[in-house]
């Protein structure tokens, strides 16, 4: 009987990714993909020198045994944002990252060090803005020893006159590193949906390379939005269902000249962003972030919002006083009755019963029309 591949076995059973069951037999170049044990856990792919013409890609050393955990997906999130990537035919040629925040690279050597990486398996180059030139040597001196990388293993560092802050490059070049992660990734982004938990952390990882958390500048200093660049349509489509899986509700995507992306506004995406933990990689966004959260003084809604929520409160048959809808929505009983409950049952979308007396108090109750539970299932927001 043929063994199945890790990735072919139901998620329960599922612990790691063996390297070797994914390893395609070819480059796209078409040199063929050997492998061998390197001991330790580890695997040595190279190529066949007798094959097809042409330069060598340089063996890479790996683990054969990549465990599926939340560091993984976390470390997908961040190459996805701000991976090295670029590109030879149709896969990667590179592996690596590059960014401005020493945490987010000490983040991604975490990641490295599941596919069997160590920091010194990669090259680093830094630059620094033009107020920095003169601490060159001491700024490259400070991310050898916080990210454990050699001296040796450093390009010539440069000056960039366009940066404010000091930029950080890690890098492996290796055809078949890059090819191999690619596979992984792809595997990996189907594993995602089968566990919130992986979801969330590869977006966690996104947002921290790719989000800008926005901070209304009026007096209120309430948090506006979150904006995530993502500039393809397609990746902006698995970006929206991740946050769907995570009960977040994004706007609808910006769209600019050769930049799009996804937009999360609202105080009840942002507790489902708090819950989730999505802002904390970085240490700036999340300063930001929770700074904005601690400003809102009391629970609001985007428009339409709160109406959506009661139908989907009052979903399969239930009914509810308005007393009950407010104090699960964390609105005040009045706006509640004037600015929901009305205007749903004028739009018909809500019915209301007779009066019925609870206590000393008349009270009425709410259920959905047929045209409410149409909306309930849609659920998008009534405006």
């Amino acid at each position: 009987m043929p063994q199945l591949s890790l990735l072919e076995l139901p998620f329960a059973a599922m612990q790691a990714v063996d390297v070797i069951q994914i390893l395609p037999s070819q480059l796209p170049s078409g040199k063929r993909i050997l492998w061998k044990d390197a001991g330790e856990g580890k695997i040595e792919v190279y190529c066949d020198k007798y094959g097809v013409k042409g330069g060598q890609p340089k063996p890479v050393v790996i683990s054969r045994y990549i465990p599926i955990c939340e560091l993984l997906f976390e470390g997908f999130g961040l190459w996805a944002g701000d991976g090295r990537k670029r590109r030879y035919l149709d896969h990667y040629s590179v592996f690596g990252f590059a960014n401005t925040e020493i945490e987010l690279h000490k983040g991604f050597l975490k990641f490295a060090a599941l596919l069997g990486l160590s920091p010194n398996d990669f090259m680093v180059r830094v630059s620094v803005p033009t107020i920095l030139e003169k601490e060159l040597s001491s700024e490259e001196a400070a991310v050898s020893k916080g990210l454990g990388v050699d001296k040796s293993r450093f390009f010539k560092g440069s000056v960039n006159e366009t940066r404010n802050y000091t930029f950080v490059d890690l890098i492996i070049q290796s055809r078949i590193l890059g090819y191999i992660v690619k596979i992984i990734y792809d595997k990996a982004i189907e594993i995602a949906f089968s566990k919130t938990e992986f979801v969330a952390a590869f977006i966690r990882g996104l947002i921290a390379c790719e989000a800008n958390v926005h901070v209304r500048s009026d007096k209120s200093n309430q948090l506006g939005e979150i904006l995530i660049a993502i500039e393809d349509k397609e990746e902006r489509v698995l970006v929206r269902r991740f946050l769907y899986k995570l009960n977040i509700d994004p706007s609808e995507d910006k769209i600019i000249t050769h930049q799009g992306s996804v937009l999360i506004h609202g105080r009840t995406n942002f507790e489902k962003v708090a819950y989730w933990k999505l802002c904390d990689l970085h240490p700036k966004k999340k300063e930001r972030f929770y700074f904005g959260m601690g400003n809102f003084k009391s629970f609001q809604y985007r428009k339409g919002e709160a109406k959506k929520l009661i139908l989907r409160s009052l979903a399969g048959g239930v009914s509810k006083n308005a007393k009950e809808l407010a104090e699960e929505l964390k609105i005040n009983i009045g706006t509640i009755k004037s600015e929901h409950l009305f205007k749903l049952v004028k739009g018909g979308f809500l019915m209301q019963s007779k009066p019925t007396k609870i206590g000393r108090v008349y009270v009425k109750f709410y259920s959905l029309t047929e045209n409410g539970i149409k909306a309930a299932e849609e659920n998008k927001n009534i405006y």
